[in-house]
């Protein structure tokens, strides 16, 4: 199996491949309890959120779930929980924003930025934003379902089923009185 540096390849067992290489500060993150084998001479410690730009001192995918940054030569393994499959994504000019928990790995070549979705009743996801250059690896539902969001129409989606977007499109949380039959959680885009 070639495996190109940084850039993550799925084998169709359904696991994913990712070669580091030494060079400069490049590293990647993955999710500790997603990594399934490390090979070579890797270093890694807890990666810490990001907001506004700078460390917050808090743990990237919480206490119970963090990621790492691993930096070093070497290669992991990256597996999906049970029912979830792992997508890869090219990331580029367009940022691109994922639920927190999703994100099994990234080049750290990336820049990415914590936040939180929040819907009108004060409730939060964690998300990450991620723009640059390079590839994240993504841990969806095997039954998750993409839908665009069209220019002039909006989406209403129940927070907890939103896994990510990409590109220019807002999110904000429906109240109740905004919502079809005063329904709560409901996000719209």
């Amino acid at each position: 199996l070639h495996v190109a540096p940084f850039d993550p390849v799925i084998h169709s067992s359904g696991m994913a491949f990712v070669r580091l290489e030494a060079v400069g500060e490049r590293g990647y993150a993955a999710r500790l309890s997603s990594i399934r084998t490390l090979s070579g001479a890797l270093r890694a410690q807890h990666l810490e959120r990001r907001q506004k730009g700078k460390p917050s001192g808090e743990t990237f995918g919480g206490v119970a779930s963090p990621v790492v940054e691993l930096r070093g030569a070497g290669e992991l393994g990256i597996a999906p929980k049970t029912g979830h499959v792992l997508v890869r994504y090219a990331v580029d000019r367009e940022p691109w924003f994922f639920r927190e928990d999703l994100v099994a790995g990234f080049d750290l070549a990336l820049s990415f930025e914590n936040g939180r979705l929040t819907s009108a009743e004060g409730e939060a996801l964690p998300m990450v934003q991620l723009r640059g250059g390079g590839a994240v690896l993504v841990e969806v539902p095997r039954a998750a379902v993409a839908i665009e969001v069209r220019s002039g129409q909006g989406l209403s989606v129940r927070r907890e089923a939103v896994l990510g977007w990409h590109g220019r499109i807002v999110p904000r949380g429906l109240s109740t009185h905004e919502a079809p039959c005063n329904q709560r959680g409901l996000v719209a885009f």
